[in-house]
C-alpha cells in the first residue's frame, strides 16, 4: 500500500499534467505539519519527549507515516532508560547540528557513499564508518519489518565504537578535508540512529 507521502506526490503530479501549478515547496511542509500536529491526539499514550522524537518532521516520507512513528517509538520506549546509550547517540547529532547552525560544509546526501575514508585520518573513523556500511542494509531491513529487537541490536553496536571514536578523534579540527571528512561520517552516523528516532529531544531526568 502506497504511504501518504506517496499518495500526496501522485496526486500533485496529476495537478501538474492538467496543467495546475501548484508550489510543492510549500505543500510538502503544510502536509508535515497537518501529521505532526494530530500525532499528540492519535498517540496520546506516548510520552511527550519520545513522541517529538519519533516525528522526524525533516524527514518528510517518515513523519507522515503513523505506522513509522508508532514503531519509532516503541524502539524509543525501550532505551528510554538506557541514559548512556542517549547520551551516546546524541554526541554525533549535536555535532551536526552545531555544523549546521555555523554553515560548515559535510557532506548532506548518502554520505556513506560520498565518504573518502582516507581523509578521516582516525583508525577508530575508519572502524566506525567500516561498521556504519556493514549495519545498513540489516538496519533497513529491521525498520521496514518493524523489528523492535533488530533495530536496538543494531543502533547498540554503534555505541562502543562511537564512544572510542570520540575520546581518540577531535572532529572540528583545521584542516578542512579532514574536518569535512569527520562531519560526513558523523552525519551518516546520526542518520543511522534516526531509525529510532531523534536521541536529543528525549528528556533524561536528572540531567539538564
Amino acid at each position: 500500500m502506497p504511504s501518504y507521502y506517496e499518495l500526496f506526490s501522485a496526486a500533485l503530479l496529476q495537478y501538474e499534467k492538467q496543467g495546475i501549478s501548484l508550489d510543492t515547496t510549500k505543500a510538502f511542509p503544510m502536509l508535515v505539519n497537518l501529521f505532526t500536529g494530530r500525532y499528540e491526539s492519535l498517540l496520546p499514550d506516548i510520552r511527550h519527549d519520545i513522541l517529538a522524537a519519533s516525528i522526524l518532521p525533516e524527514l518528510p516520507a517518515q513523519c507522515t507515516d503513523p505506522k513509522a512513528v508508532r514503531f519509532r517509538a516503541q524502539v524509543l520506549e525501550r532505551l528510554a532508560h538506557d541514559v548512556a546509550f542517549i547520551q551516546t547517540a546524541t554526541r554525533p547529532m549535536n555535532i551536526v547540528i552545531a555544523a549546521r547552525k555555523k554553515a560548515i560544509d559535510f557532506g548532506e546526501d548518502d554520505p556513506l557513499r560520498r565518504l573518502e575514508h582516507a581523509g578521516l585520518e582516525s583508525k577508530e573513523g575508519l572502524e566506525l564508518y567500516q561498521l556504519l556500511g556493514d549495519i545498513a542494509g540489516p538496519l533497513h531491513e529491521a525498520s521496514s519489518g518493524r523489528d523492535v529487537e533488530g533495530v536496538i541490536r543494531l543502533l547498540k553496536s554503534l555505541e562502543a565504537p562511537i564512544n572510542t571514536f570520540f575520546e581518540a578523534t577531535m572532529v572540528m579540527v583545521d584542516e578542512p578535508e579532514v574536518r569535512y571528512a569527520r562531519l560526513t561520517l558523523m552525519h551518516a552516523c546520526a542518520l543511522a540512529l534516526l531509525a529510532a528516532g531523534d536521541f536529543t529531544k528525549l528528556v533524561i531526568e536528572g540531567v539538564a
